[in-house]
């Protein structure tokens, strides 16, 4: 987000992206859910509550907005 304002939106150093969240899960053995919306969070949480085991629980957000 500061390179946008300092930086006329040039990527400058790195360019950040999130990993694969499923493949990360799988890695380690983790159960994987992904919730697009409140209904699908809440069923993640209760699966993963079921299977008494880490699992790991993807909830995409929009971009955020500039604290300054």
């Amino acid at each position: 987000r500061d390179q946008k304002l300092k930086f006329d939106g040039r990527e400058y150093a790195a360019k950040l992206e999130n990993p694969d969240f499923q493949k990360l899960a799988d890695a380690y053995g983790l159960d994987f859910y992904q919730a697009n919306s409140s209904d699908q969070l809440n069923e993640s949480i209760k699966k993963s509550f079921k299977v008494n085991q880490p699992s790991f629980i993807e909830v995409p957000v929009g971009p955020m907005p500039q604290p300054w």
